[in-house]
């Protein structure tokens, strides 16, 4: 089975025009599992699901937004992940499962940060996750706010910008 997966930070779900336009989205490119940062949504029940998204996707996680800050939402298709474990941390979404059909363990982290000083706690979040994870494929997606190298940085203050060191240290330690 072939899994087609989808990343989009939204800023914000708070209008009918917004959920339509990822509606669009999905109908176009067709994803099995959609990953979405910055909802800016403080909460979500099945009764607001239900009205964002319909019936079209039926099995979903959430991280709740603090305040306007954040928001983490991930859904799929019913039956095309079968959920062994799943945990929020305060700027992630960790989904463990297996893709219906097959056997192999995926480990999927959909991860946001806001893009301040305290970015590091997400980093030393997900190591901390990845000793606990034995077993398994990992994929870590979502919207990390960094400035990697300087040409991706205009405008931007000295301080945003990563350290080889630390993009190094980050991506060791992670896989």
């Amino acid at each position: 089975m072939s899994i087609k997966v989808l990343t989009f930070k939204v800023r914000g779900l708070g209008s009918c025009l917004k959920w339509n336009a990822i509606m669009k989205l999905i109908a176009k490119e067709e994803p099995n599992l959609i990953f979405l940062q910055e909802t800016k949504l403080q909460s979500v029940d099945d009764k607001i699901y239900g009205a964002m998204w319909g019936d079209a996707f039926e099995e979903w996680r959430q991280v709740p937004a603090v305040g306007a800050l954040g928001g983490i939402q991930c859904f799929w298709e019913l039956g095309s992940l079968q959920v062994i474990d799943w945990m929020g941390g305060k700027k992630f979404l960790y989904i463990q499962g297996r893709w219906c059909g097959g056997s192999e363990v995926i480990n999927i982290v959909n991860a946001y940060s806001p893009g301040s000083i305290n970015e590091m706690i997400l980093w030393e979040e997900l190591v901390k996750l990845k000793k606990r994870v034995r077993s398994g494929m990992s994929c870590v997606l979502g919207d990390f706010n960094v400035i990697r190298k300087n040409e991706e940085g205009k405008g931007r203050c000295e301080s945003q910008l990563w350290s080889r060191e630390i993009q190094n240290s980050i991506v060791l330690s992670i896989i």
